[in-house]
């Protein structure tokens, strides 16, 4: 009997653990995309009136490439179905995007 109550005490805590970070993941994500739009859109007009020999266009062009990974990263987040946890420094775990928004094989 005891047993089962800790099961059953373990179920909900993982519930609740999915449910925040699914509700936190959501939030940020929403947050982050608005700013990141206008930043996408601006280094995109940018390199549209830039001349191709211009020696700052790789900067644009850097800018753009960490902006599309910031939206791969939001896109995992707001595909976020679990909690899962990776190693990060120090024994501190954060959060795992990757493993998080994909699908239990269980």
């Amino acid at each position: 009997m005891g047993q089962r109550v800790l099961e059953l005490q373990n179920q909900l805590i993982r519930a609740e653990q999915d449910r925040v970070l699914i509700q936190t993941a959501g939030a940020a994500a929403h947050e982050i995309n608005q700013p990141l739009t206008v930043l996408m859109g601006t280094a995109e007009l940018l390199a549209y009136m830039m001349p191709a020999d211009d020696p700052h266009r790789r900067h644009i062009d850097d800018l753009s490439k960490s902006a599309e990974r910031i939206a791969d990263i939001v896109k995992k987040m707001s595909s976020t179905r679990r909690y899962a946890t990776q190693p990060y420094i120090k024994g501190i775990e954060i959060i795992d995007f990757e493993s998080a928004s994909e699908d239990e094989a269980e």
